[in-house]
């Protein structure tokens, strides 16, 4: 399980159009090279903004976690 719902979720709120790419962690495909570029954690989701990647893990703990245009 990933939080890809939650984030899908935010962005669909926010009306944000997207990218989706549909993985199957179980096969592997987090670790593959073409995703690990994307982020190098090989977590989901992960999110690619203007070249600038993101992903909860590299959120600092505990406050808020927000991911604006301005990040």
């Amino acid at each position: 399980m990933s939080t890809a719902s939650i984030t899908e979720a935010v962005l669909a709120e926010l009306g944000t159009p997207c990218d989706r790419v549909k993985l199957d962690i179980s096969a592997g495909d987090t670790r593959k090279p073409d995703f690990l570029k994307v982020n190098p954690n090989g977590r989901v989701p992960a999110i690619a903004y203007r070249g600038a990647q993101r992903d909860r893990s590299t959120e600092s703990k505990g406050g808020s976690r927000r991911l604006s245009q301005n990040s």
